[in-house]
């Protein structure tokens, strides 16, 4: 996603409010509850099977009902062989991005990059870098420290945290 298309889906949710600590506090409940789950390409079943996309819709519904869990199917390794992220996409479905500052609040969506675009999410858990994510190299949904993804190879970053996702709902 460009600049001008981050803006764009940003302006969508013009009215609409930040989740309450409580509906925060429900999407990190759900994301405590697979924990331990093992890590499956584009699955979405508790005690069987996610991946990072996924544990990101079933959070986010589970603090907003009403949420469409629909996601389109997409190939395992997607962020190698293209620039644009289709998992910037999916979580603008669900409220505002803004470039990562360092700064997140329990709720909050971590975007990172991997390959050649981002494409990988976590939850903040508690306070930052405690995070929750469905993680392929640790074959399943872990707790984990945000710190550990902002890494550099050679000078080049591997990975890094992108940008974070703050919820939003149109509800009261």
């Amino acid at each position: 996603m460009t600049p001008s298309d981050i803006a764009a889906a940003n302006s969508l949710w013009q009215g609409a409010r930040p989740l309450r600590d409580s509906e925060r506090a429900m999407m990190i409940g759900e994301a405590h509850r697979w924990l331990m789950t093992p890590w499956a390409h584009s699955a979405a079943v508790r005690g069987h099977g996610v991946d990072c996309g996924r544990l990101m819709i079933v959070c986010v519904a589970a603090a907003v009902p009403g949420t469409d869990t629909a996601q389109a199917p997409y190939p395992p390794d997607w962020m190698q062989h293209r620039d644009d992220s289709d998992m910037m996409r999916r979580a603008a479905r669900f409220g505002v991005l803004t470039p990562w500052d360092g700064c997140a609040a329990p709720g909050d969506i971590l975007l990172m990059h991997f390959g050649r675009c981002v494409s990988h999410a976590a939850i903040v858990s508690g306070e930052y870098p405690e995070i929750i994510h469905a993680y392929a190299p640790a074959g399943r949904v872990v707790r984990d420290s945000a710190e550990g993804f902002k890494r550099r190879e050679n000078g080049a970053w591997i990975s890094s945290i992108s940008y974070k996702l703050e919820v939003m709902t149109w509800g009261d």
